[in-house]
């Protein structure tokens, strides 16, 4: 192999220093400072304030890092931006939970982060604007490097506060929790309101939701889905209709309701939840001041928005009646224009539960209510017999993309009664007649 010659070094030495140049202009002044040249002078004092200049001057290549370094550097943002795409299709509940199992720490980092990254694009988050809820929420930022460079030319925002921590729930979705009896009032020789005692402030459940109970009984686990009629700090209520033995149709009776009716002070039941596929929390969660009456009542279902109503009816068959007053009761808390209409169907007079609570509600100008029985009583007022079109038609919201129908009964009630004179009579569309 030949030497080159000097004039080939030449043109090689030309070349480079014209790449240099161009390509890295920064290096190349460096080069041919008087600092550089003159190996004994001393180091130029560097300005306080631009101490961090030579970072925040984004110069292409400057850093020179090699391709396959720049290429995995891209390749873990990507990947980055996929997961947190992939977390953000998740319910808030969902990400909240998730996120509320990490450290403190974390959490007060990943808080930052967001203030920082929103800054970085120009929207700093405003904390009263959003609601709490929104705050752990981490969207996926793109941007060109021009509009990076538009943004390190502008003070950088403040750091988001940290939300503060949500309050402890006696809930849990994941395992069962027991809560003792303190109190217990019998209504009926077969009605009964029992209250549990709290090991925490919050229950946790939201508006629309139920719980699962379960008791050990015989030696085996035993459990139904029951909804409050109330609670508060430290309790929850529920009242309980006791189905005790009925042969030959009902031979053993209710286990669990007879299980409760013989529970002492102080003895636990299981709970476990939130459970439930109807969520009306949205409704009470925005900050600020309260919305406009006109605005409807908006509702999830399956974590979805599941629509948007003013007109909402309730059909209820003996202890379904307390998922619909769950519901009616916090409506009624907001100050909208609705109307609540309630077609509760029982075997007799004496069955139905929840008359303080039912007539409280009917004081409300918004409220309907109507009964009907299979075995009347002399003096009865209201209908008749089974839930049937005339029922339907005359006490509960006619048709319309602003009505929707809300029932809990027995499963034979919602599928031979309800479902076939709401939808196929009236004309109710399938996905505005839903089941607590």
């Amino acid at each position: 192999m030949q030497s080159p010659t000097t004039d080939e070094a030449t043109d090689v030495l030309a070349a480079m220093q014209a790449y240099i140049k161009t390509e890295s202009p920064g290096f190349w002044n460096t080069l041919l400072s008087p600092a550089a040249k003159d190996k004994t002078a001393p180091p130029a004092a560097a300005e306080p304030s631009d101490g961090m200049s030579w970072y925040l001057t984004p110069v292409p290549d400057e850093r020179h890092e090699s391709a396959a370094k720049r290429a995995l550097t891209s390749e873990t943002a990507k990947r980055a931006a996929a997961d947190l795409t992939a977390l953000l299709t998740l319910p808030d509940s969902v990400v909240e939970y998730d996120l509320a199992q990490l450290r403190p720490e974390d959490l007060s980092r990943l808080a930052r982060l967001l203030g920082a990254a929103l800054a970085r694009v120009g929207q700093p988050l405003a904390p009263a604007a959003y609601p709490a809820s929104l705050l752990m929420r981490l969207p996926v930022v793109t941007s060109t490097p021009a509009t990076t460079m538009a943004m390190q030319a502008t003070p950088a925002a403040a750091a988001a506060p940290v939300a503060p921590p949500k309050p402890p729930v006696a809930l849990d979705t994941k395992k069962w929790g027991d809560f003792p009896l303190e109190k217990r009032t019998e209504i009926h020789h077969n009605t009964l309101r029992l209250r549990f005692k709290l090991p925490t402030t919050n229950l946790g459940l939201p508006v629309g939701k139920h719980i699962f109970l379960k008791a050990r009984i015989d030696g085996k686990p035993v459990m139904r889905a029951y909804t409050p009629v109330g609670h508060g700090p430290g309790y929850v209520e529920f009242v309980i209709k006791v189905y005790f033995p009925l042969p030959p149709r009902f031979p053993e009776g209710g286990k669990l309701t007879q299980h409760m009716h013989a529970m002492a002070l102080g003895d636990c039941l299981g709970f476990k939840g939130p459970l439930g596929e109807i969520d009306f929390d949205c409704n009470f969660d925005a900050p600020g001041a309260p919305s406009p009456r006109d605005t409807p009542v908006s509702f999830l279902h399956d974590d979805k928005h599941g629509g948007s109503m003013k007109h909402i009816g309730f059909i209820a068959g003996g202890s379904g009646i307390t998922p619909c007053l769950q519901v009616a009761n916090a409506l009624l808390t907001l100050e909208r224009d609705v109307s609540i209409s309630l077609l509760y169907a029982n075997q007799t007079a004496e069955d139905i539960l929840c008359q303080e609570e039912l007539e409280v509600i009917l004081k409300d100008p918004r409220v309907r209510v109507w009964y009907t029985v299979d075995r009347p009583t002399d003096g009865w007022k209201y209908s008749t017999g089974f839930i049937d079109e005339a029922m339907c038609r005359e006490h509960l919201p006619p048709p319309g993309d602003d009505a929707y129908i809300f029932m809990c009964g027995p499963p034979p009630m919602l599928k031979f009664a309800c479902r076939p004179n709401l939808q196929d009579k009236i004309g109710h569309k399938e996905v505005q007649v839903l089941a607590f």
